[in-house]
């Protein structure tokens, strides 16, 4: 078997993927955003952006 080239992290989410454990949609991209930046995360109305 071959060894890992680079990041471990990189083939752990490949596994996780090809099992169905994640995935990539916008909704789970929504989720993964505010878990991460939520609190940092401002809407302005005059913009709408």
């Amino acid at each position: 078997m071959n060894e890992p080239i680079g990041d471990e992290a990189i083939y752990l989410r490949i596994a996780q993927f090809e099992k169905g454990l994640i995935q990539l949609t916008d909704t789970t991209n929504a989720y993964r955003l505010f878990a991460k930046y939520g609190p940092d995360i401002r809407y302005n109305a005059p913009w709408k952006k």
